[in-house]
């Protein structure tokens, strides 16, 4: 259903966070990270998008890619606490720390899925690191 969201319905970033919310609960890194890039493409300037992006690259160890992810979202938006925490992190190399606290505050992991157009949720996915 979020696949053909984002066919039919590019502009919702939403669509592309909760698509790879789904990947990145099964596992699917790799998808979740493609999923992002695409949302972010489409929609550079939604700081979620940036955000959620850094939070899957740096769950599959992708450090740098996660941090030009984060100073994206700190650029976007230069209050934001979570993108200035991450960049802290990043400047200073510490990725174990960095991963860990991106995975325990990922902008959608507290929140349920819900699928555009149907009402119905899932839970919130589960990181590997979470696990």
């Amino acid at each position: 259903v979020l696949q053909r969201t984002t066919e039919l319905t590019p502009n919702i970033p939403e669509a592309w966070i909760n698509l790879a919310m789904l990947h990145a609960r099964s596992n699917a890194l790799g998808l979740a990270g493609e999923t992002l890039v695409k949302g972010a493409e489409t929609h550079p300037r939604v700081v979620q998008v940036w955000l959620s992006l850094g939070s899957i690259q740096a769950a599959a160890e992708n450090w740098e890619a996660a941090a030009a992810s984060y100073e994206e979202a700190l650029e976007l938006d230069s209050a934001n606490v979570f993108a200035e925490r991450m960049v802290e992190l990043a400047r200073v190399g510490n990725w174990q720390v960095l991963r860990e606290e991106s995975a325990n505050k990922w902008p959608y992991a507290e929140r349920n899925i819900v699928l555009p157009m149907t009402g119905a949720k899932l839970p919130a996915p589960r990181l590997r690191s979470q696990r």
